[in-house]
């Protein structure tokens, strides 16, 4: 729809308009029938949304409410005593022992070795000819 009006007819039909706009729009869809249309439009679905209306009971909202939580509540309670069940416990710790290996291996891979200092000297000095005076 190419008329500027149509952006204001749902202001019209709620009555939100000054005097002179809804005289405006007032004019113009009798001269409009794209407009006129769209305002029959607005206000069958008005209309059919007020008879569909559902009536509710207010004290059954804040009681379905308070159940729910509640009930949310005992479930919150209920995970706090996941800790006692192993199962879950032993899926989390799995990662503990292949960490622990882990810090075994690098701890003794980066100790300092300590030698005796006549095995070491024979290493180092096994093809010299120091050796045969021994």
């Amino acid at each position: 729809m190419n008329c500027d009006y149509v952006r204001l007819l749902n202001r019209y039909a709620d009555g939100a308009l000054s005097g002179t706009e809804k005289e405006t729009i007032k004019k113009h869809v009798h001269s409009c029938s794209r407009c006129a249309l769209e305002l029959k439009n607005i206000h069958i679905l008005r209309e059919n949304i007020s008879q569909n209306k559902i009536e509710t009971n207010p004290e059954f909202f804040w009681q379905t409410l308070k159940n729910r939580i509640e009930k949310e509540t005992q479930i919150a309670q209920a995970n706090k005593l996941v800790f006692l069940d192993f199962g879950i416990w032993a899926k989390r710790l799995i990662p503990v022992p292949i960490i622990i290996s882990l810090l075994i291996v690098v701890f003794l891979n980066t100790m300092p070795t300590y030698t005796n200092p006549i095995d070491e000297y024979l290493f180092n000095n096994q093809y010299s000819n120091d050796l045969e005076l021994i």
